[in-house]
């Protein structure tokens, strides 16, 4: 008899393997090629849920009813280890999402994450109370949850939650708070509140691992500017070094604490939102641009004391940068970015997005020209629903017009990418000028 060599796809690492290298747009494709990679393409497809619509998680209930009948049975439910669902107001939704949520169970879920207004306790009480891997959570916006829909969390076992968000959440008790942070402080990582007080402030500096933090909407009679100072030296006491702080509305926030900040998390920090705190001054974003050199996302909306000084220094100093947002910094003019227009830096930086809303009488027309044309990576710019949008028209015409004229008079091919590169105005998305993209 031959000797018949064994087929190394009945292997399950060597098929999971295989499965990984390929493009998660092409799994569906090489699950129905083999019956020996059917199951380990489906694991990796199955992994990571996001139905970006009630019809796509219409399909998905299908199939965990069993409705697509396959010659073998799968349990599709045990694949799942993040779910990601972001829905409208639509009552059609929460009546679908209430039911499906009741009825399946993902018991190795690891990463849960709701967006949706109308969500109710019991729903994403169901999805946690029946997994023990739960390690990261975001229930952002989810403005009708209550102290209920985090017992789960509470009752699990401690130092396992590595995430913790829950922006507009003003409905769980904060002594709940207190104490889920208490009860994970070992593991968590993130963590991301609105509306906070001093308790939940000091328990947030016990954990050692916090490598991310977002605080909005917190008046001065709740969080004290003392439990921020305590805990700007407990980062710099015990070492801690947070990459993304967001901070907006903090009305305690000073300019010592943003200076504090700047130097503890100097070589760390890389995204920075801090919109609308108005007790920081210039000094604290001249401190910014000189200490935090490696920051890629600046956002500092509607902050009075907002300078060209301290833009024009960011641009210097900050090479990475690659998203600015400067909406309503009403001090702003075209010279903020006069660095970048006079072509006084060796080395332009890598912004991508620019946010200059409400400011079309502070920033003139030709200095965004100039700007979309001497910034290579620049890939949209928000004018604001405000901005005339004749006159953006214009500004978009204008620079398609010069690309046009420099890839048909340059022999250089370095200059033929330009033909590509070509704008538009969206005019839903606040009239911003945004690149072209090509498949």
């Amino acid at each position: 008899m031959a000797f018949q060599r064994p087929n190394p796809l009945l292997i399950p690492e060597l098929a999971r393997m295989l499965c990984d290298f390929v493009d998660q747009s092409d799994l569906l494709n090489l699950a129905l090629t083999c019956k020996f990679l059917f199951y380990p393409a489906c694991e990796r497809l199955w992994k990571r849920l996001n139905p970006r619509s009630l019809v796509a998680l219409r399909k998905i209930k299908n199939t965990l009813d069993g409705k697509y009948k396959r010659p073998f049975t799968i349990n599709y439910s045990a694949f799942v280890w993040e779910f990601l669902w972001t829905a409208s107001n639509d009552q059609r939704a929460a009546r679908f999402e209430r039911d499906f949520f009741h009825i399946f169970r993902f018991p190795f879920l690891q990463r849960l994450e709701f967006s949706f207004a109308a969500a109710q306790d019991a729903t994403v009480v169901n999805i946690m109370a029946n997994t023990r891997h739960l390690q990261h959570v975001d229930f952002s916006h989810c403005y009708c949850l209550t102290t209920d829909a985090i017992r789960p969390l509470l009752n699990m076992p401690p130092g396992q939650l590595k995430t913790l968000i829950l922006y507009g959440c003003g409905q769980i008790d904060r002594r709940a708070l207190v104490y889920l942070i208490h009860r994970h402080a070992s593991s968590l990582t993130y963590i991301g509140l609105t509306d906070i007080n001093d308790q939940i402030m000091f328990a947030i500096q016990k954990c050692p691992q916090l490598r991310a933090l977002g605080l909005e909407h917190c008046s001065d009679t709740d969080l004290t500017e003392d439990a921020i100072t305590e805990f700007c030296n407990t980062l710099k006491a015990k070492n801690m070094h947070l990459q993304q702080l967001r901070v907006r509305d903090i009305q305690s926030l000073t300019t010592e604490h943003v200076c504090d900040l700047a130097r503890t998390c100097a070589d760390t920090l890389r995204h920075l939102d801090m919109s609308e705190c108005v007790k920081v001054s210039q000094t604290a974003f001249l401190d910014l641009s000189m200490y935090c050199t490696r920051i890629e996302t600046f956002s500092i909306g509607y902050q009075a004391e907002v300078t060209n000084c301290a833009i024009s220094k960011l641009l210097q100093n900050c090479m990475s940068l690659k998203n600015l947002d400067v909406a309503g910094c009403f001090n702003l003019s075209s010279e903020a970015f006069q660095p970048i227009l006079d072509d006084e830096l060796t080395f332009v930086p890598a912004l991508e997005t620019l946010n200059i809303t409400n400011l079309e009488t502070e920033i003139s027309s030709s200095t965004v020209i100039n700007l979309l044309n001497r910034l290579r990576a620049i890939r949209e710019i928000t004018l604001g629903v405000a901005y005339d949008l004749s006159e953006a028209n214009k500004i978009v015409h204008h620079v398609n017009a010069v690309r046009r004229f420099i890839v048909n008079d340059e022999e250089d091919d370095g200059y033929r990418d330009l033909a590509d590169d070509l704008f538009f105005v969206d005019v839903e998305q606040c009239h911003t000028i945004r690149k072209l993209m090509h498949e």
